[in-house]
């Protein structure tokens, strides 16, 4: 802890074994950043990340970066923007790879059983951006989650389609089992 709130460093590696191949072998920096308070410095996964339970969605097209961002964070309540590099992400549509940043900003609460979160990112190298929402709600034994995302074209945030819906309902069956059609 110190005056200005929490510092925190955080490296995680990952790696990829073949034994039929010593070059597919590899171990990489999956995430690396420096934190204090709610500024961020470093590789790490953007708000785009965030979806509903189980990765069952694809509402993002790329998730992890190279940004400078800033959280402020009241508990129930946070806004945020970031600043990402872009260099070395591959446009889900087209293959193409900018070398250039992009914009994003995220807006969410908590309210009691309920959550909402909207953010935006936007695309500096291709001059397109896409905004999206997710909101849950504590409903029966389970969380509803409906999502809408956006996007004025193809875009490093959200390069799928031009719009797009998903609903989910995570059935809490036990402590450790979650069905999520």
């Amino acid at each position: 802890d110190t005056e200005l709130g929490t510092l925190r460093g955080y490296i995680g590696l990952r790696g990829n074994a073949d034994n039929a191949s010593a070059a597919a072998s590899s171990v990489f920096v999956e995430q690396a950043f420096i934190e204090l308070g709610g500024l961020k410095v470093g590789k790490f996964y953007n708000w785009w990340d965030n979806g509903l339970s189980g990765e069952t969605d694809n509402l993002a097209s790329n998730t992890l970066f190279n940004s400078i961002r800033y959280t402020y964070d009241a508990g129930s309540f946070y806004a945020g923007l970031s600043v990402d590099e872009l260099e070395g992400v591959t446009y889900a549509v087209t293959g193409d790879q900018p070398n250039n940043v992009g914009i994003s900003g995220a807006l969410g609460g908590k309210f009691g059983g309920a959550a909402v979160e909207v953010l935006g990112g936007y695309d500096v190298d291709r001059s397109n951006g896409a905004a999206r929402i997710i909101a849950t709600a504590d409903v029966g034994p389970g969380t509803l989650g409906l999502a809408g995302v956006w996007a004025s074209g193809v875009n490093a945030y959200y390069a799928v389609s031009e719009w797009a819906v998903a609903a989910e309902y995570a059935y809490k069956a036990t402590d450790r089992l979650t069905v999520t059609p």
